[in-house]
């Protein structure tokens, strides 16, 4: 993707300095204050990104397939790799979901989700939900 103005570039590398680590992206105020611009400025470059970011992919990739895992710590044994048919909502970081099935193996239902990603690669989109709550095996299925 080719940006078109100097702003363009200056509010990419914004971004592109996220520390994924920190997991905090920088907030409005904190790219307003940095670029010395209005929000309404600031929200009309974003979206003309946007709009050269899906200009650039449209003709050459499509999603045909989603996947979602869902990875639960366990006591000892690590984490527990879990692919889900299906989700209704995608949660985000510090909330917790419920997964009846779990009370199954696990004895409990609740996690709280720790990391959310995404992963892009030949027409699939994986989404990995990451908790670090402590999940023990029930011994009937170790």
């Amino acid at each position: 993707m080719k940006l078109t103005t100097p702003i363009q570039e200056q509010i990419c590398s914004i971004f592109a300095a996220y520390d994924e680590d920190a997991n905090k992206w920088p907030s409005q105020k904190e790219i307003l204050k940095k670029l010395g611009m209005k929000r309404v400025e600031l929200m009309a470059h974003l979206n003309d990104i946007y709009q050269m970011f899906l200009e650039s992919v449209s003709d050459g990739y499509a999603i045909t397939h989603t996947e979602i895992h869902l990875n639960l710590f366990s006591y000892g044994d690590g984490y527990h790799f879990l692919k889900l048919k299906e989700l209704h909502y995608l949660p985000r970081v510090g909330e917790t979901i419920q997964v009846p099935f779990a009370r199954t193996f696990y004895g409990r239902v609740a996690a709280t989700v720790t990391e959310v990603a995404h992963e892009f690669e030949n027409g699939k989109h994986v989404v990995s939900i990451h908790s670090k709550d402590q999940f023990t095996i029930k011994k009937e299925f170790k």
